[in-house]
């Protein structure tokens, strides 16, 4: 039985239209992923002036549909009038645990309040949901500006509610190895979900085997995210094939009260035990958790095994961690990924860039990630990575890379220079002129970008300067709506869904504003992991047709693979 403990239902999230929270409508997209249960929240309900109403209204929301669903009231500590809210949801409303939200409450994890609220939850015998992350604050609406909890409080407060048992939403992988170690959070009382756990690669990877596997659970956080991307996330991993299977189906069963309230559903009556999921045709087909379950990639993906086209990697020069995404690549069915440096190039390098390299570091970047691409030659191809600011000498470097070295592609990380783009003219009328395509990291960030940082805007100017150059804004410049609408009137500019959450929707709109022809799949690899990208597409609602060019045929045509 798969379970997920990071669910909503709802109507409103702001600037989130595309969020589809009706309860039928995410218990269909739950169960075509072959999820069988889910511990849900209302969506709005942070938002609220009086929780209660909120936990009122999910109460009514969810009563034709507590066979699938778990409600989980939404309290603020720091009301006087808690207990009494606490209270009536685990009476009068059947709600099975509480969801915390300190960063839209804006209290402090340390604060005494929410100590007192979490072991009055113990006693109780009921679980305490933390929400670590909505959504990521670079994505947020600029009017909105939430805190996020801070690691070493939360520790903090699972080791000072010994009785309470914890599920932790949205925490990253950072930080967790040396209190999972120390049995700060011990197992079987606090669990962590990993739809967020993808931010690095192969970071999962590294706690499992640091840690084990025993402490996380699985949550899809829809309707915010594409179910198929937060089940993606635990594939494709170095872990063994069991460690999947139990975070997605037996983990949580180790806590008697969590074991406790998913069998009282069962117990009521769910489908589950009726056999209606038992359906004609394929058990697979319909539920891509048990690919998950049964490390089959091969008939997860289909006809797209071994396909797909990564046009937006970075190398490392940690070997070992370089192989072991190369190695992972392959298995979730990349047939080619292109590679690029991203400016670092010291002995632990596996994150972070250089806006500026200069021209030595430009050459020893790129002739590293050409000695990456002769040592698999099969697999990855050389994309060079080329600074505009370097003036005369970025235009040379496009001839060298591209004439010498085979480079298939350019890639621009940053380009002002005091608020001008000036020097990246000659860079894209070279490239033009080769048919090359560049990548630019693009983004239209909250607050601003910062002063060498290029948005979709100025891929309009270089559009309009060489209608011929084929220019791909990276990360689908973070906001997919404003991005897809500002580069629609240009054909030549296209969009990467690389280096951001598996939202749902913005795939969808990004195909209906420019068409799939004008989508590229990005991993961001060593940013991002495979999983979760991947699943943005295959969890979209659009035509498998849509699905191939996204994923493979739009790569091959634009970089003439």
């Amino acid at each position: 039985m798969v379970v997920d403990f990071n669910a909503y239902v709802g109507d409103f999230w702001p600037a989130r239209e595309m969020v589809k929270g009706h309860p039928g409508a995410v218990k269909k997209s739950l169960e075509n992923a072959g999820i069988d249960a889910a511990f849900a929240a209302l969506l709005e309900g942070p938002w609220y002036r009086d929780t209660q109403k909120a936990n009122e209204r999910l109460a009514n929301a969810l009563s034709g549909y507590r066979d699938f669903f778990i409600p989980a009231a939404c309290i603020d500590p720091t009301a006087y009038y808690w207990k009494e809210d606490v209270d009536m949801c685990l009476g009068t409303l059947g709600m099975a645990g509480v969801r915390l939200y300190p960063q839209y409450h804006h209290y402090s994890l340390a604060d005494a309040r929410v100590l007192d609220l979490c072991r009055y939850l113990g006693k109780k015998k009921s679980p305490v949901f933390i929400t670590m992350l909505s959504e990521e604050d670079r994505f947020a609406h600029p009017a909105v500006q939430p805190a996020s909890p801070k690691t070493h409080e939360l520790i903090q407060l699972l080791s000072q509610a010994e009785e309470t048992t914890f599920v932790v939403n949205m925490a990253g992988a950072s930080g967790l190895e040396k209190a999972l170690k120390q049995n700060v959070a011990p197992r079987g009382r606090v669990f962590f979900d990993t739809v967020r756990m993808d931010k690095d690669t192969l970071s999962l990877d590294k706690l499992v085997a640091a840690v084990g596997w025993d402490s996380f659970v699985f949550g899809s956080h829809a309707p915010f995210f594409y179910p198929q991307g937060s089940i993606l996330n635990l594939a494709f991993r170095t872990f063994p094939k069991e460690a999947a299977a139990a975070i997605m189906q037996t983990n949580y069963r180790s806590n008697p009260q969590l074991k406790r309230i998913v069998d009282r559903l069962n117990n009521a009556g769910s489908r589950i035990n009726t056999g209606s999921r038992k359906k004609t045709g394929s058990r697979k087909k319909a539920r891509p958790s048990a690919f998950l379950v049964d490390n089959d990639w091969k008939s997860l993906l289909g006809s797209f095994y071994g396909r797909l086209i990564d046009q937006h990697a970075h190398f490392t020069s940690n070997k070992a961690q370089m192989v072991g995404m190369v190695e992972q690549a392959r298995r979730a069915g990349f047939g080619t990924v292109l590679l690029n440096g991203l400016g670092k190039l010291g002995p632990g390098s596996f994150g972070g860039w250089q806006m500026s390299p200069s021209e030595d570091q430009i050459v020893r970047m790129n002739m590293a990630a050409v000695r990456w691409c002769r040592r698999f030659p099969d697999f990855l191809r050389f994309v060079a990575y080329i600074n505009p600011r370097l003036g005369k000498a970025a235009v040379r470097h496009v001839e060298r890379w591209v004439g010498e070295y085979g480079a298939v592609g350019l890639k621009i990380h940053g380009c002002r220079e005091d608020g001008s783009i000036e020097k990246a003219f000659p860079v894209v009328e070279k490239a033009a002129e080769l048919d090359v395509p560049i990548l630019f990291h693009t983004f239209f960030r909250k607050g601003g970008n910062g002063p060498p940082e290029l948005s979709p805007l100025d891929l309009v100017e270089f559009a309009k300067a060489y209608p011929k150059a084929k220019l791909i804004a990276g990360h689908f410049g973070g906001d997919w709506i404003r991005t897809a609408r500002t580069i629609k009137p240009f054909p030549n500019i296209y969009g990467d869904t690389s280096g951001c959450t598996h939202r749902s929707g913005f795939t969808e709109f990004g195909v209906q504003t420019i068409g799939a022809e004008r989508i590229l799949l990005g991993v961001d690899m060593w940013c991002r992991a495979f999983g979760t990208q991947i699943g943005k597409i295959l969890g979209a609602h659009i035509t498998k047709r849509e699905k191939e060019l996204i994923l493979f045929e739009n790569q091959e045509r634009i970089f003439r693979l």
